[in-house]
């Protein structure tokens, strides 16, 4: 490790770091899909959103509200009637595209979905399926550590929260090997497609699939109970259904995925925490 040593007066032993270009211009006209705004560059427009303007309108892709501190968030949140969710959460969006239940759902609609979507993510069907988990982690592990090395992020972070998704809702392992495909083509195609067509028949086709196995060979799954749940007194129509597997195919691995990777980066740059974790 070498240093220099600052010239003769300066009193700074480094410069400053540069200002990111694109943070003014992303603060004043905010984008989520701008091929600039990386996660370290979100934080420091969210930063900046709050400080100088905490209720601001951006003009991307036709204009849209944003509202950034927090106990504000909270209030629209628990306001459905002024800050309706059912017109869709996404922005941009393809014209047509269903709705994610329960999250694009406004109450009493929204408490029907999620109380019957719940079941499999509680506590007490968590722990039940704990032994699977960690074996399901061990299986993708023990290749990279016998191996010496490996990718964490592509054997690890993306694979295992679908995994996980699937033993607790119930998809057949070709519906998990497919969803990560049509996950990634729907979240391209969303936002600058015209319609749904480019990406959404092929999830409803996909689930067709999962809802007729489930009801002609019911197993010890939720999806195998989850299309005997009723939705206000009745069974649930196949379009119903559609909307909440999406919603566990999407919303239930993504998060999971992209925080995992963001774990395994921020443990591989901080060396000293990476040594004390293997310990």
């Amino acid at each position: 490790m070498t240093s220099t040593a600052p010239a003769s007066g300066d009193t700074n032993s480094a410069d400053p770091p540069p200002r990111c270009p694109h943070l003014a211009r992303l603060t004043a006209g905010f984008d989520a899909h701008d091929p600039h705004l990386s996660p370290d560059l979100a934080i420091e427009v969210h930063r900046a959103i709050r400080s100088t303007a905490p209720v601001t309108y951006s003009p991307a892709h036709g204009g849209t509200w944003i509202v950034s501190r927090y106990h504000d968030v909270k209030t629209a949140l628990a306001d459905h009637e002024t800050f309706s969710s059912a017109h869709g959460v996404f922005f941009p969006r393809a014209a047509g595209t269903p709705r994610f239940a329960p999250l694009e759902c406004d109450p009493p609609e929204q408490i029907a979905f999620r109380t019957a979507m719940k079941p499999p993510f509680s506590l007490a069907r968590v722990r039940e399926l704990h032994d699977a988990v960690v074996q399901q982690v061990r299986s993708h592990i023990h290749p990279i550590a016998a191996r010496g090395h490996g990718d964490l992020i592509a054997e690890l972070a993306v694979p295992l929260p679908l995994t996980v998704v699937g033993l607790a809702v119930g998809f057949t392992e070709h519906a998990q090997r497919r969803i990560r495909e049509l996950t990634s083509n729907t979240w391209g195609r969303m936002p600058k497609d015209d319609g749904p067509g480019g990406f959404w028949p092929a999830f409803a086709q996909l689930f067709d699939s999962e809802i007729r196995r489930a009801r002609q060979q019911p197993g010890e799954d939720y999806l195998s109970t989850l299309v005997r749940t009723p939705l206000d007194g009745r069974p649930p129509r196949d379009d119903e259904l559609h909307v909440m597997l999406v919603a566990y195919a999407i919303a239930g691995h993504e998060t999971s995925m992209n925080t995992l990777a963001h774990l395994l980066w921020q443990l591989g740059c901080v060396v000293k925490v990476l040594v004390t974790a293997t310990r």
